[in-house]
C-alpha cells in the first residue's frame, strides 16, 4: 500500500473571511448541541480552541456521526476554506433536521400534556361530584345507557353519534339545560327498536272485526284502513304510502296499531291530513 502525504496549503482567502467562516461553524456546532445533538465535552473544548480552518473542518466532520461517504467527501476537499464551507452546509442541513425533530417532539408533548390535563381535571371533577353526592347516580345512569346501547345493536352511524352524545353527557353538569336536552335525546334513541321487527297481520276480516268492536262510527277511516291492508296483501313490497291520522286526543288515532303491526319504517304523522288515493 502506498500513501502520499498531502501538504495543506495556506488558504487563499483573507484572514477576515477565514475568521468569519470559522465563527460560523463554531456557532452552528453550539446550535446543534442546543437542539439535542450529543457531542463529547472534550471535543467541544478542542473545537472552540482551534484556530486552523482545515483542522476545524476535519474535527467537526469526524465527530458529527455522519455517513462514511459524507465524511469522505469532506476530507477529499483540499482547500481548507472550501472544506470548512462544505462542513458549514452540512451543519445547516443538520440544524434544519434537528429543528423539525424538536418541533415534532414539542407537538407530541403538547398533546400528551393536554390529555394528562384533561385526565386530572376529570378526576378532580369526579372527586367534587362524589363529595356532593352526585357521582353514584350519574355513573349509574351513564353505565345503564352504555349497556342499553350495546344491547340494541344499532347501525354504525347511529351508534357513533349516540356514543358521542353519551360522552358529552358524561362531561356535563347534570343541572344544566343542555345536559337535560342530551339526556332526552339519548333516552329517545335507546327506546327505538333498532334490531326488532314485528310481523304484519293482513287478515281483512280480523281487521274489520277489531275496528267495529273497538271504535264507533268512523266508517270512512275504517274503510281507508281496510283498503290500505288489502293493497298491502296484494303487493307485499309496497313502498312509500303512509297512513296519516289527525285529530284531538281520544278520537281513535291509535286504532291502526290494533289492526296492523307496521314495519319500523311506517309511521303516523300528526301534522298531515288524511287523503284517499
Amino acid at each position: 500500500m502506498r500513501i502520499d502525504k498531502l501538504t495543506e496549503h495556506k488558504p487563499a482567502s483573507t484572514a477576515l473571511e477565514t475568521e468569519a467562516a470559522m465563527r460560523t461553524v463554531k456557532e452552528q456546532i453550539e446550535r446543534i448541541v442546543s437542539l439535542g445533538k450529543v457531542l463529547i465535552p472534550d471535543v467541544m473544548i478542542v473545537i472552540e480552541n482551534l484556530e486552523d480552518p482545515g483542522r476545524l473542518a476535519d474535527m467537526v466532520a469526524s465527530n458529527l456521526g455522519l455517513k462514511v461517504e459524507v465524511t469522505q467527501a469532506v476530507l477529499e476537499v483540499i482547500d481548507p476554506i472550501k472544506r470548512l464551507r462544505h462542513v458549514s452546509e452540512i451543519l445547516g442541513k443538520e440544524i434544519e433536521v434537528l429543528s423539525m425533530q424538536q418541533k415534532i417532539q414539542a407537538q407530541a408533548k403538547g398533546e400528551m400534556d393536554k390529555t394528562q390535563r384533561e385526565y386530572f381535571l376529570r378526576e378532580q371533577l369526579k372527586a367534587i361530584q362524589k363529595e356532593l353526592g352526585e357521582l353514584d347516580e350519574r355513573a349509574e345512569e351513564i353505565t345503564e345507557f352504555r349497556k342499553r346501547i350495546v344491547e340494541l345493536k344499532m347501525p354504525e352511524k347511529v351508534l357513533k353519534e349516540t356514543e358521542k352524545q353519551l360522552k358529552r353527557l358524561e362531561k356535563m353538569h347534570p343541572d344544566t339545560a343542555e345536559s337535560a336536552t342530551v339526556r332526552t335525546y339519548i333516552e329517545w334513541i335507546v327506546e327505538l327498536p333498532w334490531s326488532k321487527k314485528s310481523k304484519d297481520n293482513l287478515d281483512l276480516k280480523a281487521a274489520a272485526k277489531v275496528l267495529n268492536e273497538d271504535h264507533y262510527d268512523l266508517e270512512k277511516v275504517k274503510e281507508r284502513i281496510l283498503e290500505y291492508l288489502a293493497v298491502r296483501k296484494l303487493k307485499d313490497k309496497m313502498k312509500g304510502p303512509i297512513l296519516c291520522f289527525v285529530g284531538p286526543p281520544g278520537v281513535g288515532k291509535d286504532l291502526a296499531r290494533e289492526v296492523d303491526r307496521p314495519r319500523p319504517r311506517s309511521r303516523i304523522c300528526p301534522h298531515q291530513s288524511r287523503r284517499r288515493p
